[in-house]
């Protein structure tokens, strides 16, 4: 939320998903957001496009990122 809030030229800025032992992706495209978590961070970008695709146009991944495993004990 910093980084987005940071930018002069985004006001707007929400939590769409959260994730935690996972790969997450989100992409953009025609006003439209989609969002996706996966194993790796090409699957994640592979369902954000799907998600984004079901209303947008010409999406883009313009996040990913995988967070740190978790360990059990």
């Amino acid at each position: 939320m910093k980084r987005c809030g940071s930018s002069r030229d985004i006001t707007d800025c929400k939590i769409i998903s959260t994730y935690f032992n996972q790969c997450a992706a989100v992409a953009w495209g025609g006003g439209v957001e989609g969002s996706g978590t996966g194993p790796t961070i090409a699957e994640a970008s592979k369902a954000s496009l799907r998600s984004c695709q079901d209303g947008g146009t010409d999406c883009k991944v313009i996040f990913s990122e995988c967070s740190l495993p978790e360990r059990i004990q």
